[in-house]
């Protein structure tokens, strides 16, 4: 009996109070909110997943919803950016795990951000599920009566349009995602889609329009996206005046964002872009194309180096590497079902390239050709003057023959 009574006292002694026990919540929250703002602002990608984790899990022991939320979002999205069609049970394990846990705690939004997630990677690994999940993504957004999904249905269209080689029908359901977020002030999405059509008209050689596009997307950012998205958008920006041959501009872009590392594949293979280019610029063509070969998309590798040897007129080791393009696509054409839209988009790419390499190939005997015609030229003289020496022998010599 004393035992007990010994026992009971050492619980309540030891026991927090309600202020020790509030003050403890709130230290952790605190270190929650900072592990979550290195997850967010610049992680390393190697830590994305278990620092991710690491939120998800101590986040759920004490209640803390906002952030469990929050840390699925980067998470998921990392992930679905990072993923094949072959790692889809993966990836739906993940997404159901987050939307599960927003339905639960009642927060709808992280619910339809999940699923956003998702149709991202449908479209980026281009999934014909895509267009059925934007369909039902809609329909759900208007059944619910939230006007901020039904906004964000436009930007997955413009993706998807996008993905597709419709930049035409990318810019104008871009257009109305801007619209419709602007008026309900939904500034994320309409960054967003600003930030797409800049991408857009960069496709088209309007760079100008691009750069404004941009401009407007810069804007509208807040808080920790702008510390985020911004310096993607300069550095688009940067690739736009590099284009228009305003190597000052920029230089100073670049400059501003140069030690940024880029979670995102895209904006982080249009840094080596731009890191190439400046190369090229400066005369280094070594380092030019060092950088460019250790460009990991294989399309835009390819791509930067086809531009390096125009402007350095190596129309020769141009051609191959036309030739490696091409057969990447015809490869991928092989590959393809029975998506008419993408058989034809391929078809057309392969197409084009053709051409290209014509082009290329003619340059390149064009070189070869003006290469013997001074050949020939600088021979020619040669043997002229050889012919003008010979003249003069003879001639002196027949002025001695008639002396003797």
């Amino acid at each position: 009996m004393r035992l007990a009574f010994l026992l009971l006292l050492c619980i309540f002694y030891l026991q927090p109070t309600h202020g020790e026990a509030d003050s403890e919540l709130l230290r952790k929250k605190e270190a929650l909110d900072r592990a979550f703002f290195e997850l967010k602002v610049n992680p390393l990608p190697e830590r994305i997943l278990p620092l991710s984790d690491s939120i998800i899990r101590e986040a759920k022991k004490i209640g803390y919803a906002d952030r469990v939320v929050n840390a699925y979002q980067v998470r998921c999205q990392y992930i679905c950016e990072n993923s094949k069609l072959a790692d889809e049970q993966k990836v739906l394990e993940e997404i159901d795990a987050y939307m599960d846990y927003a339905q639960k705690n009642n927060i709808i939004d992280h619910c339809f951000i999940g699923w956003d997630a998702l149709i991202y990677y449908y479209i980026n690994n281009e999934s014909f599920k895509a267009i059925s999940e934007i369909e039902d993504y809609r329909s759900e957004a208007v059944k619910r009566e939230l006007p901020k999904c039904l906004a964000r249905s436009y930007r997955f269209l413009g993706d998807l349009n996008l993905k597709q080689n419709e930049v035409y029908n990318a810019i104008d359901n871009f257009r109305k995602g801007t619209e419709s977020s602007d008026s309900i002030n939904e500034w994320r999405n309409a960054s967003y889609c600003y930030s797409q059509i800049g991408r857009c008209l960069m496709t088209l050689h309007d760079y100008k329009g691009a750069i404004k596009a941009w401009d407007e997307s810069i804007k509208r950012y807040k808080g920790i996206a702008s510390k985020i998205n911004i310096p993607s958008d300069r550095i688009h920006q940067a690739l736009a005046y590099y284009y228009l041959k305003n190597y000052d501009k920029m230089r100073t872009i670049y400059k501003s964002v140069e030690k940024i590392e880029f979670t995102s594949s895209f904006t982080q293979t249009r840094k080596m872009m731009l890191r190439s280019y400046i190369a090229l610029v400066d005369k280094e063509y070594s380092k030019s194309l060092a950088i460019a070969d250790s460009i990991k998309d294989n399309q835009m590798r390819f791509i930067v180096k086809d531009h390096i040897y125009l402007e350095t007129h190596n129309y020769k080791d141009g051609v191959e590497n036309l030739t490696n393009i091409l057969d990447l696509d015809v490869e991928r054409y092989k590959k393809m079902k029975k998506d008419d839209n993408e058989a034809l988009k391929a078809q057309s790419t392969i197409i084009n390239l053709q051409n290209h390499m014509k082009q290329m190939d003619y340059k390149s005997s064009q070189v070869r050709m003006e290469k013997e015609l001074l050949y020939y030229s600088i021979l020619k003289d040669e043997q002229q003057k050889h012919f003008l020496e010979r003249n003069i022998e003879i001639q002196n010599a027949d002025m001695k023959v008639k002396k003797m």
